[in-house]
């Protein structure tokens, strides 16, 4: 179940309204109708709508048809109906403007919907659990505060078993949460112990927990870390049918790295980006190391373009190593989110499955939140492959929706009520979210 949100009803109303002039308002009247809050032109809405209508069209041949779509003409006082813009502005990037943001998503997080997680994993997705050898059922939540009620980022949090062997390990987020996770790639253990260290050097363990025993509140007299930077990694699959998501994130990612600087101006924003194809394909992996400098992420970004793949399968396994392991995260970071950009799963090989279990465990060991964002292509082994990776990692699921009326049709996911967003906006209100509290 979806509802919409109040950005993407402003689209909606827009495109009504747009439809009603083209069949015979006065064209003085038609020439005056504002731009939508700077996301689209008119012309451009009822070229969606048009888009939507059309039958088996292609991701790269709709772009370039909206790409060789003439501007309309602006309103008085405007370029492009929008206040603001420059009178130089080229053809280039009008045809940006009018792209931004029209890409629909929606978010859904398991460990807020614990109960509903549970429920599918005893009935509809036993069998993907047995495919991709995770058992995410069993799992402890620890939140740690000090004395003053602050929420404690970046505290190290393990789970042994009753030999000593350490099972799981996780950092508190900016929320001062950690999920732990028993037998999560198979195992019979039924009593643990928590061990809590923070960056201060306090130290605190809880013996003989049950899995009955799942949430745990702890309060430590300890200072709330000196967080410095925000570190954003983009691993995109860059084969031949994700065209959409490279021009999403060549024409998006100023806007979205701008408007998080204007929330946490406290953070130095790190980015980091991972392109990567397939075996066989031009290249297997094309890989830039963290930069604080958004001229060169751009000019990164602006140089990749979509080809290769071919069969189902691609290199996510390889892609995420190199982006846990390869790259420089910081550990004064408040928050580590790694976008993982997508349409298709791993290899299902058994050395696949268990890479794909080893990064997961080192993401989630080192702090760092995996958000899957899914386009159209993926079957549900995939979006259960995805939602573990979020889960496990404390992170959430992301979904591209058809609402847009952009690219081939999308998986409709399995969950509860979600809300319909912008793309954009779904993305920096989850950097929000995950680095609220946390700048000092």
């Amino acid at each position: 179940m979806k509802k919409m949100s109040n950005n993407f009803m402003t689209i909606l109303i827009i495109l009504f309204v747009t439809i009603i002039y083209s069949c015979g308002a006065p064209a003085a009247y038609k020439e005056s109708a504002p731009a939508s809050d700077g996301l689209s032109t008119d012309a451009d809405m009822v070229k969606k709508s048009e888009e939507a209508g059309a039958t088996e069209k292609s991701k790269s041949s709709e772009s370039v048809s909206e790409a060789d779509a003439p501007p309309p003409p602006p309103a008085e006082g405007t370029v492009d109906g929008t206040e603001g813009e420059s009178q130089s502005q080229t053809a280039d990037d009008q045809s940006a403007t009018k792209k931004r943001s029209l890409l629909t998503a929606g978010e859904w997080n398991d460990l807020e919907n614990w109960g509903f997680w549970l429920n599918l994993m005893d009935s509809a997705w036993t069998n993907e659990m047995e495919m991709w050898k995770f058992f995410p059922i069993n799992k402890f939540k620890v939140t740690l505060k000090n004395k003053t009620g602050e929420k404690i980022n970046n505290a190290t949090v393990t789970l042994t078993d009753v030999q000593g062997q350490t099972l799981w390990t996780a950092k508190t987020d900016n929320f001062g949460k950690a999920e732990l996770w028993a037998n999560i790639f198979g195992g019979k253990s039924n009593e643990f112990t928590i061990k809590i260290s923070t960056e201060d050097g306090l130290k605190k363990e809880i013996s003989k927990v049950k899995l009955a025993d799942s949430i745990h509140n702890v309060v430590l007299e300890t200072k709330k870390p000196k967080n410095q930077y925000l570190d954003l990694m983009f691993v995109v699959d860059a084969t031949g049918s994700m065209s959409d998501e490279l021009e999403f994130l060549k024409n998006e990612m100023s806007y979205i790295i701008e408007t998080v600087s204007k929330r946490n101006n406290e953070l130095e924003i790190r980015i980091g980006l991972v392109f990567y194809r397939d075996h066989g394909d031009d290249y297997l992996i094309r890989d830039f190391q963290f930069t604080t400098d958004l001229t060169t992420v751009n000019k990164n970004i602006a140089a990749q373009s979509a080809g290769g793949g071919g069969d189902f399968e691609e290199a996510v396994d390889e892609a995420l190593d190199n982006a846990i392991n390869d790259k420089k995260w910081s550990d004064k970071a408040a928050a580590k989110l790694c976008f993982l950009i997508l349409d298709a799963p791993p290899h299902s090989e058994q050395k696949n499955i268990e890479k794909m279990q080893t990064v997961t465990k080192e993401a989630a060991e080192n702090g760092i939140k995996i958000i899957p964002v899914v386009a159209s292509g993926i079957n549900k082994p995939t979006e259960f492959l995805m939602r573990f990776l979020s889960c496990s990692t404390n992170g959430t699921y992301v979904f591209l929706t058809d609402d847009s009326g952009i690219g081939n049709s999308h998986l409709a996911p399995t969950t509860g009520e979600y809300e319909v967003e912008l793309l954009t906006d779904l993305i920096v209100r989850l950097i929000l979210k995950y680095t609220d509290n946390a700048s000092t």
